[in-house]
């Protein structure tokens, strides 16, 4: 038997089970498409807010939102476009708001993809995997640097100050 590049249960090579944040204020919207995306193998955390939202970013590697545009009286355009100032992390728009001059604010925001509500749940899951699979865009970084310093093999990398010292005590970066 070759070996062919075989996937894994999601369609994705090689890549750690990817942490998905679900942010929507409706509880039972988050809870289920959180228990609908973790039974397809993801790893799902959950927020009703940007401060939620937020603070998983700080503390975790987020692969993928799916941002809820309507947070109560939070707009998720706007959070889309602050999280845009700050990280490259992949963003996809979930909204009941379905016309076209919506799903443009989003895309003008930096959003990578857009479903309107209600869904399938089978196409959210293809959106989730496509936006996943073009790996353009790097994780959420933010938490890294609430880390002060890392070590490897002698390197060290002190995340406040952005700066990569080798073995030798050299500055590289």
């Amino acid at each position: 038997m070759s070996y062919r590049g075989k996937r894994d249960s999601i369609g994705l090579h090689h890549m750690a089970i990817p942490k998905l944040l679900v942010v929507d204020d409706d509880p039972e919207m988050r809870s289920m498409m959180t228990q609908y995306l973790q039974r397809q193998g993801f790893f799902v955390l959950m927020a009703a807010d940007e401060a939620e939202l937020t603070a998983h970013l700080e503390s975790n590697r987020i692969d993928l939102i799916l941002l809820d545009v309507m947070l109560g009286t939070e707009n998720g355009v706007d959070i889309c476009n602050r999280i845009r100032v700050e990280q490259d992390v992949p963003i996809i728009l979930v909204s009941a708001l379905s016309a076209d001059h919506h799903r443009m604010a989003g895309y003008e925001v930096g959003a990578d993809d857009y479903i309107a509500k209600p869904f399938n749940p089978d196409l959210l899951l293809a959106r989730v995997r496509a936006v996943l699979r073009r790996g353009q865009r790097a994780a959420s970084l933010s938490y890294r640097r609430n880390t002060s310093v890392y070590l490897f093999a002698g390197w060290s990398y002190d995340g406040k100050k952005d700066v990569v010292l080798a073995p030798d005590g050299f500055q590289v970066a």
